[in-house]
């Protein structure tokens, strides 16, 4: 039985002649710092293999300043179960400073200012190797409320012999 932890840091800056055809980037000027904590406890009891816990931070700045830009705080967890079924969450609280005002439509733009919110997301996987299996999603937030259930998946399973001519 072993555990995983898992920590990363890193660190990108893209300068005003930034070509984002190399790599997507919110905005150019901008330096990014992130890190992130993982932790995989292994337990292999009452049909779990293991709880996974993680949190992560990603902080834009800009270049010329040191004015926060954006800032995505989020934590997860879960159990993944012995069968392949595994359940997740995902907290996550976002951050958006606008400096000017931002045109989604023509009749509609969103004002300067900062904009914090919270994000849950729920989903569960079931057992892929049954006959029958799905997955649902749910997701709340400040936003929006969205219930994603997908199809209940059937999969028909047969042992027959290969033709042969």
């Amino acid at each position: 039985m072993s555990n995983d932890l898992t920590v990363n840091a890193s660190y990108f800056e893209a300068q005003e002649n930034f070509n984002p055809e190399l790599r997507f980037i919110p905005r150019r000027d901008v330096e990014e710092y992130s890190g992130n904590v993982n932790y995989r406890p292994r337990l292999n009891s009452h049909g779990i293999r293991n709880f996974f816990f993680g949190s992560r931070v990603d902080y834009f700045q800009s270049s010329s300043g040191n004015d926060m830009e954006t800032r995505r705080k989020s934590f997860n967890g879960g159990i993944s179960f012995q069968n392949n079924a595994f359940f997740n969450f995902n907290v996550n609280r976002p951050f958006e400073r606008l400096d000017a005002p931002f045109p989604i439509r023509s009749d509609i733009e969103i004002p300067a200012g900062d904009y914090q919110f919270n994000d849950i997301n729920i989903f569960y996987n079931s057992d892929r190797s049954k006959k029958t299996g799905g997955n649902v999603f749910f997701n709340f937030g400040n936003f929006w409320l969205s219930v994603t259930a997908s199809t209940l998946e059937v999969m028909c399973k047969s042992a027959r012999p290969a033709m042969t001519s």
